[in-house]
């Protein structure tokens, strides 16, 4: 057992009796899952790892310690499996289950089967019709040559056709299942991970999602367009070539075998490592990819602080690790390649120096020695092939795993029963005693209690970091409460379907979000069957139509990516004309005119108050001249309600809010 990495929170470990052992992994993730502030737990039987999730600080025990009690209280059997059930069929299940159906693999198998058959069929029948010449007569060749060559010509001519054909279909029906399944495999597993909770992005990272997406859907593809097709056409020569070695010369096909016996524990052990070696350089280029896209996004910081030379060395060290990985995979898989075709090129020698003795004295026929020589070396090139399609199965199918690992994650944030149209929903909202930590070990809202009214504006105010945005995130249900409840209408959040939830709140972030399109494409982004007359009307509410109007192409303006090609008042306003285009019976403003002055705020809320009058309204600002006019004012601090009331209200009581004011105003 040995510890491969950690972080606060987060460690991974490898296991040797966990390799190859199905059974093992999923007890010891449910043993490992019954530890108080244990997460989650994945164990990979491909890789022979574990990775533990747990909150900091929550532990009675260390993870070492836990892993090793749990190991000792599984069954004996379950942690002693033979060897012999590991490697290839513990690696079998996940690409397998991910594959394609049978039937949907029947038209490309034929295809297959007909193409390399022939190619085949055409190689023995020059053999068998030159050993049949030569053997009766010499000069009888020469005459056949010679008096039949145009029909020779013509036949060799229309079977070389027919097999450019056969071999053009076969590479087409490959590469069109191959197409059609990398299209479904995408959408599945972008499905699945935009299912998941907000903590799994945290825990998983943007690199690890992002490799999911491209580089392990795209090995699964390569390996069902070449690595299936490769399999046939060696199965097919191994088992006609051989056949007809074994029925031509049974004893030098015993001869040249016999190295292999010596070859299957070497084989074995090598393919463990090649499996292990193919899960680490995943691991690597998930890091490497998170490192580039934390680079890219950070680019205008680093360059602020010039960064470069020490972004530079970090994304070098990360690229140094993924080549080391790499180059260890490569070089694995190619000692376990030359392994076995050395053992039988030895075979192949060892065979032609006894077959040539043998001839020479007569004892071997001709026919036979040169039969057996163009055999063998068929046979010894499809034995090389195999190797090459194991290579690419076990890069398969530890794709597969993480693949598998992330289609069969449950959510841990369900949906309701309960539907709320949002054309039903009043817009109330009650806090009740809500406590909440991000971590098990730690809380960040301590009973928290609020109600908003249908139609009315709660503002939150408080210092930085006493929970504010953390009450909008639980509203939206991106986490659920530890203790107590959130109602909407009456409805626990818990109980409702999760889509009219969210259909009937509307938020603006601190720092929104704009994709790579135009700006009406932003602002549609929550109600894509309006008219440009309603996105105009919206961005007029939000104080943007007059500078869209100035940008290039208008509503048809690239904002580029993130937006980078508009200022941060600009996305504010954007962001908000695309809340207030959705239309939704409750508005949420998490510090959403931050980056304007405060004429343009005002002038902002004036306009969102005319349009969202019949919208109950949540306001997070730091700002306390912009939510003066509030229904209720909550004061937040340490995830604590310190006050609440109104303005005037909480002046007069001289609290924190007051002292607040006063430090804004200059009083």
């Amino acid at each position: 057992m040995r510890l491969r990495s950690a972080t606060p929170g987060r460690e991974r470990w490898d296991i040797e009796p966990l390799l190859g052992s199905p059974d093992l992994a999923e007890e010891l993730e449910k043993a490992l899952l019954l530890n108080k502030g244990v997460v989650k737990v994945s164990a990979s039987p491909v890789s022979g790892r574990i990775l533990i999730l747990y909150g900091v600080g929550s532990l009675e025990a260390s993870v070492e310690a836990l892993l090793r009690e749990a190991l000792e209280r599984l069954p004996s059997q379950k942690t002693a499996e033979p060897p012999a059930k590991r490697g290839f069929n513990a690696l079998s299940g996940p690409l397998l289950e991910l594959l394609p159906a049978l039937e949907q693999l029947k038209r490309p198998l034929m295809w297959s089967v007909v193409s390399h058959g022939l190619s085949i069929a055409q190689g023995l029948f020059v053999v068998a019709t030159l050993n049949a010449a030569l053997e009766k007569n010499p000069k009888l060749l020469r005459r056949l040559l010679g008096s039949r060559f145009g029909i020779m010509s013509s036949m060799l001519m229309i079977s070389t056709g027919a097999n450019m054909y056969v071999q053009h279909q076969r590479k087409r029906a490959w590469r069109q299942l191959a197409r059609n399944y990398e299209h479904a495999l995408r959408a599945r597993v972008l499905a699945a991970i935009e299912a998941q909770d907000l903590a799994t992005f945290d825990q998983q990272g943007t690199g690890r999602l992002l490799s999911l997406m491209t580089k392990d859907t795209a090995r699964i593809t390569s390996f069902l367009e070449r690595g299936v097709d490769d399999a046939v056409k060696n199965a097919l020569t191994i088992l006609i070539s051989g056949s007809l070695l074994l029925t031509t010369s049974p004893v030098l096909v015993l001869i040249a075998c016999l190295p292999v016996p010596f070859m299957v524990l070497p084989l074995r052990k090598l393919g463990q490592r090649a499996s292990a070696a193919r899960t680490r350089q995943n691991e690597r280029s998930d890091l490497f990819t998170q490192h580039l896209e934390n680079s890219f996004s950070g680019i205008i910081d680093i360059k602020s602080f010039t960064a470069e030379q020490q972004d530079i060395r970090r994304l070098s060290e990360s690229a140094r690790q993924l080549a080391d990985a790499e180059l260890e995979a490569a070089e694995v898989s190619s000692l376990e390649a030359h392994l076995m075709q050395g053992a039988f090129a030895t075979g192949f020698v060892v065979m032609t120096v006894y077959g040539g003795l043998k001839t020479l004295k007569g004892r071997l026929s001709d026919k036979v020695f040169a039969r057996t020589m163009y055999l063998f070396p068929q046979v010894l090139g499809a034995l090389g092939g195999v190797s090459e399609v194991l290579g690419n199965y076990r890069a398969a199918a530890s794709s597969a795993e993480r693949l598998k690992e992330m289609l069969g994650s449950r959510p841990s944030i369900q949906s309701g029963p309960v539907r709320l149209p949002k054309g039903q929903v009043r817009g109330e909202v009650l806090f009740e005693n809500v406590v909440f930590g991000y971590e098990p070990s730690t809380t960040v809202i301590h009973g928290i209690s609020l109600h908003l009214r249908p139609g009315e504006t709660l503002a939150i105010v408080g210092p930085t970091g006493s929970g504010k945005s953390t009450l909008l995130r639980l509203l939206l249900r991106f986490h659920d409460v530890r203790d107590g409840s959130i109602r909407v209408d009456g409805h626990d959040l818990r109980t409702l379907d999760l889509q009219d939830l969210r259909s009937a709140i509307s938020i603006v972030g601190q720092e929104p979000y704009l994709f790579d399109g135009t700006v009406k494409d932003n602002v549609l982004l929550g109600h894509p069957q309006a008219s440009d007359e309603d996105v105009a009307e919206a961005l007029k509410s939000a104080g943007a139509l007059e500078f869209v109007n100035a940008l290039r192409g208008r509503m048809d303006a690239q904002v580029g990516e993130r937006g980078r090609k508009l200022s941060g008042g600009q996305r504010q306003r954007i962001a908000i004309a695309r809340a207030l285009l959705k239309k939704a019976p409750i508005l949420a403003l998490d510090e959403a005119t931050s980056h304007l002055d405060y004429e343009t705020e005002a002038a902002i809320q004036r306009s969102v108050r005319n349009a969202s009058s019949r919208m109950s309204m949540i306001v997070v600002a730091h700002r306390l001249s912009t939510i003066r006019r509030a229904d209720m004012i909550l004061v937040v601090d340490q995830g604590k309600v310190r006050e609440m009331g109104r303005h005037d209200e909480l002046l007069a009581h001289g609290g924190l809010y007051s002292f607040l004011w006063n430090l804004q105003s200059g009083e």
